[in-house]
């Protein structure tokens, strides 16, 4: 007897059962009689995504030149500080990135901060009391940035819907394909038998 994945509408999971009905779970499968391969997601207009497109989609994607089988995680840009000269934020994905900024030197923590000496003396010049800003009040750093994962998809057009929808709860987004290790037996046999590419 083979596996089939199928949407369970009664108890609300994807769920790999065999294809032919055994034992105790004869009455709740027969309230699924009529499942297919889709999978319900939480979008506007209760859009239905068929696990056939959704496959179609994982084959026919673009993988960055990644080896297969890949996943897809959205990333943001996270602060981690002030970097002291000749040194950067260690980011795992080896892309960090630093950010130099200028404040008032006497400036206490709630001063603003700006990327350039020419924002910085515009501000307190037309927008305080404080006049013109000398080049020895300034004070020169750098902020360190580091991306983070946010969530993980299978396919880069998900990960994007994602951010589409959720750009207003976040910062600087990103998306970062990655691979399943061929050690990964648990993803790997998953995906397999849901149907998707694995080589």
């Amino acid at each position: 007897m083979g596996f089939i994945p199928t949407w369970c509408q009664v108890c609300g999971i994807i769920r790999i059962e065999r294809s032919k009905v055994q034992g105790s779970n004869r009455n709740h499968n027969n309230k699924c009689s009529n499942l297919n391969i889709e999978l319900e997601r939480n979008r506007p207009g209760g859009v239905m995504i068929e696990i056939d497109d959704l496959i179609k989609e994982y084959v026919e994607q673009g993988n960055r030149s990644t080896a297969y089988p890949i996943y897809v995680s959205v990333q943001e840009l996270h602060c981690v500080g002030v970097i002291a000269d000749g040194y950067s934020a260690n980011c795992p994905y080896g892309d960090d990135v630093t950010i130099v900024k200028y404040r008032l030197t006497d400036g206490d923590c709630d001063a603003p901060e700006f990327n350039s000496e020419e924002k910085l003396k515009k501000y307190y010049k037309e927008e305080t009391d404080y006049g013109e800003v000398k080049d020895s009040e300034i004070q020169e750093y750098q902020l360190g940035y580091i991306w983070h994962p946010v969530e993980f998809f299978l396919t880069i057009k998900g990960a994007e819907e994602y951010m589409r929808a959720n750009a207003h709860n976040h910062g600087k987004l990103r998306t970062y394909v990655h691979h399943f290790e061929r050690r990964n037996f648990e993803m790997r046999e998953l995906l397999e038998k849901i149907g998707f590419k694995v080589k």
